[in-house]
């Protein structure tokens, strides 16, 4: 049964992106006369027509630059609105692509019970160092392997070796030969020394040994970097470590 529906044929000339328009906006590919052929007389007083009457690349302008078609006064045949109607409306208005574009409708936000405490708390402002060391630490501790473990050592030789030096008016903490110690085990073990490269999926081998000690400020607690502590003698990282916890403070 023939129904007083209009039947319409819509050209294969159709782009669909607007990166699509951008690189094919020469002549040759204007739209034609013919994107949509009205087999029979269409009211454009109706909006399901007035929509449907609307050529891709002019459907594909008005979706990215957010404007909705019946703002714009339709120039194609059979009142079909065409790419440069939307173009000269864009240029008119001086708009932008995606900055009239409609949002999608945010999620309703769910009602509960606030929270609410009877203690005060004070606000205070991070520095931007104590952003920086929230940031790596927080970075250190997702990214790096982790392992503890406890051990007693008898430093009876390390104190006496320290007496020995003192005399010669030479000061070096417990910690500096902890340094020292660490480093020569991490150049031994190379296996441990190591880093994954997850771009190339492969174990990197680090040529050098670098040590990270904490020194505690006012403005927060840092991690200076010893550099090539395993070459370094116990002297040498004790001045290397008060340099860097100078410069810290």
């Amino acid at each position: 049964m023939e129904t007083d529906t209009p039947q319409l044929q819509v050209c294969s000339h159709n782009l669909r992106s607007y990166q699509c328009y951008n690189n094919c906006h020469s002549d040759r590919h204007t739209e034609c006369s013919s994107i949509i052929e009205c087999r029979r007389n269409v009211s454009t007083s109706s909006d399901d027509a007035r929509k449907s009457l609307v050529g891709p690349v002019a459907r594909v302008l008005l979706h990215h630059f957010g404007i909705h078609e019946e703002h714009i006064k339709a120039s194609g045949p059979h009142n079909v609105l065409m790419k440069s109607d939307v173009l000269e409306y864009i240029k008119e208005k001086k708009l932008q692509p995606g900055a009239n574009a409609p949002s999608s409708p945010s999620a309703p936000t769910r009602k509960g019970v606030p929270f609410v405490r009877k203690e005060k708390f004070n606000d205070i402002e991070l520095s931007n160092m104590r952003r920086t060391i929230a940031k790596r630490l927080t970075q250190s501790k997702t990214t790096i392997p982790h392992s503890y473990m406890t051990a007693e050592c008898c430093v009876g030789n390390i104190l006496k070796l320290r007496k020995r030096m003192e005399k010669d008016k030479i000061k070096v903490s417990v910690n500096d030969f902890v340094i020292k110690a660490a480093a020569v085990a991490l150049k031994r073990v190379a296996e441990v020394n190591v880093m994954i490269d997850e771009s190339t999926n492969v174990i990197k081998k680090l040529p050098n040994v670098d040590i990270s000690i904490a020194v505690a400020t006012k403005s927060g607690l840092i991690t200076p970097i010893i550099k090539d502590a395993n070459k370094l003698s116990v002297v040498q990282i004790n001045e290397n470590v008060k340099q860097l916890a100078n410069k810290a403070r």
